[in-house]
């Protein structure tokens, strides 16, 4: 797992995160998974309980925006962006 950090409004948490990007139907798909390594607060929280997306700041730096879509109380958070090929 690489280190980033994760992004609502002004909140910022640490993570652990690893993604995979697949080819479907011409657009490049990229779903993966990500644990906080610390608490989140308001922000990230409502993002996370209701399933709404936050941005992943990835090991080099480039940010991506992320759907979640499965979280195990902030243990291990799925998660899918898609970007067009």
């Amino acid at each position: 797992m690489e280190h980033g950090s994760l992004q609502a409004g002004r909140e910022t948490v640490s993570v652990l995160y690893e993604m995979t990007t697949t080819l479907n139907r011409g657009k490049r798909e990229t779903k993966g998974t990500l644990r906080l390594t610390q608490t989140p607060r308001a922000e990230l929280s409502w993002a996370l309980s209701n399933l709404t997306g936050a941005n992943l700041v990835t090991a080099d730096g480039k940010k991506r925006w992320i759907e979640f879509t499965r979280n195990d109380n902030g243990s291990c958070v799925e998660f899918n962006a898609l970007t067009a090929h």
